[in-house]
């Protein structure tokens, strides 16, 4: 029997479906529909949900509950960027504009296109003067519709849709002097920087958990959103001490007006307002771990082999079998990523996580959990093989695809929000 859950105007449609044997064949039988108002209470067919005296909203989810929807992609893409005949050979990120142009994110600078996949122009150029990016464009974010790109020296330039440089920023800098790495943009044009725990400074005699700092940083005086957990360390003889290969990582995403992180040891996130104030946390419970297996080790040392290849390489190949130490279960998941409508979408856990490969592709599908900053679980998505996801928004998923040659293509897929899902009680 196949229980369906529907959300409709009135409510929630619930259709119990069976299927007796008889001469003719098989004939699927509706046996009951009703409709359930969707009032507070119902929302317990989904999670456990509170909220306490500070107004936090609180859901935790056990291993038998289902999100609210069933979303699915096309089954192709509505949109292929040839990485051979548009140049595209190293691809970091993907945009879509609210006029349905694409920016992408390529080695050395910005690449636009039209919504029919048509080359409009470029934007900046490896260099070191106003809009360039010194040592390549290595990492992109975008507010609305202006995109910013960093380059090597972590200098940033901020473009209009329509090509036009706006203006450029150095590094965020704090009071404390740490080095702060950039997350993501408010709405309001205020950076997310994040600076991590010196490894100088952990014990070195016992397992701890290192932290990082976010800052925010503004027009006025940069101020510390929070601090949280960014990795476990264990004791090494005669050095300091190391993180575990395949352990839990801190992870944390901005959004237009909040901000949420996350460690994956547990399967819990938690989401703040602009001033860093706790307002929603969510939590999985009976999501299983995979077991870090000997092929898992190997794929981390090949991986390593082949940036460190020959003679030259040897010393450190021979190093990294020394003194790596693997955690014996994958993290609870393994990337966050905020869409463009403001949800936090949370990928698995995978080896290449570990690994110095940049941005790999999955070589099987992959799903993805979608929450509300609310901690509303909306949705699963399956994405197909080897696709990496870039950006989401409310109808759409971007990233790049390789084909059968292994070149990574820019690609868009339709996504298709349906607020349903179906239980199997057979």
């Amino acid at each position: 029997m196949r229980v369906l859950w529907t959300e409709t105007r009135e409510g929630w449609r619930l259709r119990l479906r069976t299927r007796n044997a008889s001469a003719s064949g098989r004939i699927e039988v509706l046996v009951v529909s009703l409709i359930l108002s969707m009032t507070a209470n119902s929302q317990h067919l989904f999670a456990q949900t509170s909220r306490d005296s500070e107004g936090v909203q609180r859901h935790v989810y056990e291993a038998q509950s289902r999100p609210k929807g069933s979303w699915k992609l096309s089954a192709k893409p509505s949109l292929v960027l040839d990485a051979l005949s548009h140049d595209l050979l190293v691809v970091t990120n993907v945009a879509v504009l609210s006029d349905g142009n694409i920016v992408v994110t390529c080695e050395n600078d910005f690449r636009e296109f039209d919504k029919n996949g048509k080359f409009i122009r470029s934007m900046g150029r490896l260099g070191p003067g106003p809009g360039e990016f010194v040592g390549g464009l290595v990492a992109s974010w975008r507010i609305a519709d202006t995109v910013i790109g960093m380059g090597g020296d972590s200098r940033v330039a901020f473009y209009s849709p329509a090509g036009k440089l706006l203006r450029t920023e150095q590094r965020p800098t704090v009071p404390s002097n740490e080095a702060v790495s950039r997350v993501g943009y408010f709405a309001n044009g205020s950076v997310v920087g994040r600076a991590r725990q010196a490894t100088s400074s952990l014990p070195t005699t016992v397992k701890t958990i290192a932290n990082f700092t976010l800052w925010l940083v503004g027009a006025g005086r940069p101020t510390i959103l929070g601090v949280f957990p960014s990795g476990e360390f264990e004791p090494q003889p005669g050095g300091p001490p190391r993180r575990k290969t395949f352990g839990p990582s801190g992870h944390a995403v901005v959004l237009r007006e909040a901000f949420c992180t996350g460690f994956s040891s547990q399967y819990a996130v938690s989401c703040f307002d602009l001033r860093g104030k706790l307002i929603s946390r969510f939590e999985r419970r009976g999501v299983a771990t995979q077991r870090v297996t000997g092929a898992d080790k190997e794929y981390y040392f090949d991986i390593d082999a082949r940036a460190n290849p020959g003679p030259l390489g040897a010393a450190r190949r021979t190093r990294i079998r020394q003194v790596t130490q693997f955690a014996e279960h994958h993290p609870f998941f393994g990337r966050m990523m905020a869409s463009r409508n403001d949800l936090v979408w949370i990928g698995p856990a995978a080896a290449s996580d570990a690994t110095v490969i940049a941005a790999p592709s999955p070589e099987k599908p992959t799903t993805w959990s979608v929450f509300s900053s609310d901690g509303e679980w909306l949705s699963d998505v399956v994405l197909p093989k080897r696709f990496l996801l870039m950006e989401a928004g409310s109808d759409y998923v971007a990233g790049v695809q390789r084909d059968e040659d292994d070149a990574e293509n820019v690609v868009i897929y339709t996504l298709n929000r349906s607020e349903s899902f179906e239980l199997d009680l057979h």
